[in-house]
């Protein structure tokens, strides 16, 4: 593949990319996570040898840690919140 990838060759693999990332994360989040994936690409010293399969593992990978972001989050905001029927610590 040479050392330099080069944008046109992840732009050749965008269909698949586009295709896995709605079965991934749903249609509303998809070109986001395609977003994230061709940058990380972009910004890889890696080189492999099956460029879609790499491909694939990025955008999987930001899949899981996208939903590790957001599961802690929702954890966090559920265990910051007073239940309705306690006296906060003013009271």
């Amino acid at each position: 593949m040479g050392d330099i990838l080069k944008a046109e060759q992840l732009l050749e693999h965008v269909d698949f990319l586009k295709s896995l990332a709605r079965r991934l994360v749903g249609a509303d989040a998809a070109d986001d996570l395609v977003q994230d994936t061709l940058v990380s690409a972009l910004s890889s010293e890696t080189r492999p040898r099956s460029l879609r399969a790499w491909l694939a593992r990025i955008a999987r990978n930001r899949a899981v840690s996208r939903w590790r972001k957001n599961h802690a989050r929702r954890d966090k905001e559920r265990c910051s919140t007073t239940p309705p029927d306690l006296p906060g610590p003013s009271e």
